[in-house]
């Protein structure tokens, strides 16, 4: 192979290379990293207050902050039974950090078991008694799970802590608005959150589904000589209908369901429609015989 030759394969090999470099860059930019919640749990002292932090963040030694309770040794943070490492946890998930404990050693403890006063022995029996009736109490202790929200129309609803099993409410599940788009819901992940149904068994993260708001398309029946127009008014959850002028007695009705309004105009705000298929009718009378027209209204559709 000659100089030439040579050249030519290292330039070719090059480009691949850059090429290579520049999709697996691209593609990678295009992922964007899961967000998860920390929170902490105690049996004694204060626990630390949750945070959010992206996947794979690997938590430093200000988020494993040292406890401290008289009568006891903190033995350290532990997801499950592995104990957490600053410098070395990686957070792939939603997590609840369980502080862990050890009752510290007390005088009478150190005493040979002969030269214990029947006081001591009293002491002993008591503390042994009582420990016995907090670890069942602690036992039957709920635990508690760290609700948040991610809405990406607007601002979250404030985050909360909620018992084991815990049903959500109608408040805990608000209703949101947003001009051009109807709210589906709050889910967890493929499953709908309900009011009165959803019960809290993990921290987790419920998310507002949206869909966007309606098209209209008019249809003017045939051998009618009456038109009608519809108008998007500014983003979109609202629209006015428009018959021709020039008749009387207008009637409108929306899939049947007689409207208020007695004009040639007809309002309609859409944003609290559920997404479905919809018949907005009227009728207006000229020379004692009546004339009609439908507009389509498609909600969730283009």
């Amino acid at each position: 192979m000659n100089n030439f030759q040579k050249m030519i394969g290292f330039c070719v090999l090059s480009l691949f290379t850059v090429i290579f470099l520049s999709c697996s860059a691209d593609s990678s930019s295009e992922v964007s990293p899961e967000i998860y919640a920390v929170a902490y749990q105690t049996e004694h002292g204060t626990a630390p207050a949750p945070f959010t932090v992206k996947e794979n963040t690997v938590l430093a030694s200000s988020q494993l902050p040292e406890l401290s309770e008289n009568g006891y040794r903190f033995l350290g943070w532990y997801d499950g039974d592995k104990k957490v490492l600053a410098n070395d946890y990686k957070v792939t998930k939603n997590v609840t950090l369980t502080a862990k404990w050890k009752k510290s050693e007390t005088s009478n403890d150190n005493k040979n078991p002969s030269d214990k006063t029947d006081a001591d022995k009293a002491s002993t029996d008591k503390t042994d008694a009582d420990k016995t009736n907090t670890d069942k109490i602690k036992t039957e202790e709920t635990k508690k799970f760290y609700v948040n929200y991610y809405n990406a129309m607007g601002t979250d609803p404030s985050s909360f802590y909620a018992e084991e099993n815990n049903v959500l409410t109608s408040e805990q599940l608000p209703e949101l608005e947003y001009d051009g788009y109807i709210f589906e819901g709050w889910y967890d992940g493929d499953t709908k959150a309900v009011a009165g149904e959803y019960k809290v068994t993990k921290n987790v993260r419920l998310t507002a589904k949206w869909i966007q708001n309606s098209s209209i398309t008019v249809q003017i029946p045939e051998n009618k000589d009456i038109s009608l127009t519809a108008q998007k008014n500014g983003s979109g959850s609202a629209w006015t209908l428009t018959a021709e002028s020039g008749f009387t007695n207008y009637s409108w009705r929306v899939d049947g369901k007689v409207q208020s309004e007695t004009s040639n105009i007809l309002i309609l705000n859409v944003s609290d429609w559920t997404r479905g298929y919809y018949e907005v009718s009227v009728e207006a009378q000229k020379d004692s015989e009546y004339y009609s027209a439908r507009a389509n209204i498609t909600v969730g559709g283009n």
